[in-house]
């Protein structure tokens, strides 16, 4: 993370000292936990340690590299001949279900890079 990167963070963003946390050399909030000596913040905030345990996923683990998503398939259409369309919408059914499908449709719910 650039000191840059770092600035974009919002004030109240939680920095995580992840001492005993697996997850840590890929979490953002250790990796500004670590930008704090070169900081100029005069506040920042810290998650109690105390509050995970082992037993659980880490409710405050945020990846720290970007991820790619795309919103809705609304254009995904209109390049494909109208013969082909039916086939082209029932196959996308089969491969994410009905209820996927819709929801992608509808921009509820986000198309990953791996999808």
């Amino acid at each position: 993370m650039t000191q840059e990167e770092y600035d974009q963070l919002s004030y109240d963003y939680a920095h995580c000292a992840g001492t005993h946390c697996e997850k840590a050399s890929q979490c953002l909030h250790h990796t500004a936990y670590t930008m704090l000596g070169t900081s100029r913040r005069e506040r920042y905030m810290v998650v109690n340690e105390k509050v995970i345990t082992e037993k659980q996923s880490c409710p405050f683990f945020d990846p720290d590299r970007k991820e790619r998503f795309a919103w809705g398939i609304s254009r995904i259409y209109d390049n494909v001949r109208v013969a082909d369309l039916d086939d082209i919408r029932q196959n996308l059914i089969y491969t994410f279900g009905r209820t996927a499908y819709y929801r992608i449709k509808r921009e509820e719910r986000v198309l990953t890079e791996s999808e």
